[in-house]
């Protein structure tokens, strides 16, 4: 099956996710101490650089959580992380006492603030939603802020085959990765295949070769020798965040 295939792709790269997720929670809170000391010592006290560099790290947070989960890590990575982040920020104390309260979106479609829907049709999602509240009190602005972090890759993939001779079928993948709804580049597109019961990569078929457009969107094409009229095609895809998703459809031939 292809999820046998992607959970052993899923361990090898899930130690590196966990470590890159780290390092990425430990440069995010740098960045925000960094910012707000460097604010406080260098210029006349700019709250509103403060609040931003929260909200950036913030999202860089949430990022990192949809990475860990994606790749196989626990739905639970996302609420520890918010935990962590939370009680962080609440330390600091530059502007005032920092008061950071976050929440995920949980109903039928996201599970603990994170929807993984790799289905049948073509289409796949990877996102997760969450909800922050940052209040700065003992400070005469006394600032409150609200604001959503929604962070989603989608991969949408389109599939054509036709006969070339007898048994021999060529088969073009388009795929288009986006993140939160705009085109977005990959680091890894990879396209498999079954064929009599059996998970193939379509890079070590005849006929191979690939196009990678630039924007987000590309192009597999490959030959299987096969008495087969359809067959399941998968597409895994990889994006610059490190965030996993899957697009799965049925293959028919047109003869």
């Amino acid at each position: 099956m292809i999820k046998e295939i992607n959970r052993q792709r899923n361990g090898q790269i899930l130690l590196l996710a966990i470590l890159l997720i780290s390092l990425l929670m430990i440069s995010t809170q740098l960045y925000v101490y960094e910012v707000s000391r460097s604010t406080v010592a260098f210029s006349p006290p700019n709250i509103n650089s403060y609040v931003l560099s929260i909200k950036l790290g913030s999202e860089h947070v949430v990022i990192g959580a949809l990475a860990n989960i994606s790749n196989g890590g626990e739905k639970s990575t996302l609420s520890t992380n918010l935990d962590e982040w939370t009680s962080f920020i609440e330390n600091l104390y530059q502007f005032g006492k920092p008061i950071l309260d976050s929440d995920f979106l949980d109903n039928p479609l996201y599970i603990m603030g994170t929807r993984l829907s790799w289905g049948t049709n073509g289409f796949g999602i990877s996102s997760t939603v969450s909800d922050f509240n940052l209040s700065i009190l003992d400070n005469p602005i006394n600032a409150q802020l609200s604001f959503r972090i929604n962070i989603t890759t989608s991969l949408l993939q389109k599939v054509e085959g036709r006969v070339v001779q007898n048994d021999v079928k060529q088969i073009n993948v388009t795929s288009s990765l986006s993140n939160e709804g705009n085109p977005a580049l990959g680091t890894s597109v990879t396209v498999l295949f079954q064929d009599t019961g059996v998970w193939k990569l379509a890079q070590n078929q005849s006929g191979y070769f690939s196009i990678d457009y630039g924007n987000g969107t590309y192009l597999s094409s490959f030959e299987v020798d096969t008495p087969q009229v359809s067959m399941e095609i998968s597409v895994c895809a990889l994006d610059l965040r490190g965030i996993y998703v899957q697009a799965n459809s049925t293959c028919t031939i047109a003869t």
